[in-house]
């Protein structure tokens, strides 16, 4: 394996070339692609659903039972407590760790 520089979005990089894994990235981006297209074709339908049920809260719709209910909930507001006070934010902030993979198609040069 030879490490290789590439520019990516005008970020300098350094990766290691693996072509072994082109295929599976490959597959992970498209997937990917595919999963937000089905995300806002379900959103679309979704917000087309609740248009049709804004006179009611039930409706019978062939073998479905379909709800439509206004939830309300409270939700700690971080960002106010951040600027309020902003020792007791700091006191009580954990630090956590994961891994992001990112998967981006190369400009083609």
């Amino acid at each position: 394996m030879k490490e290789e520089v590439f520019v990516a979005s005008k970020k300098q990089s350094v990766g290691v070339e693996m072509p072994e894994l082109a295929s599976l990235a490959a597959e992970v981006y498209d997937l990917k692609q595919k999963q937000k297209q089905i995300e806002s074709a379900i959103m679309e339908k979704e917000e087309q659903l609740k248009r049709y049920m804004s006179s009611t809260e039930r409706a019978v719709a062939g073998k479905y039972i379909l709800t439509c209910q206004t939830i309300i909930t409270k939700r700690f507001d971080a960002v106010a407590l951040k600027e309020s006070d902003a020792e007791t934010y700091n006191k009580y902030l954990t630090e956590s760790s994961t891994k992001r993979l990112t998967i981006k198609e190369k400009d083609s040069d």
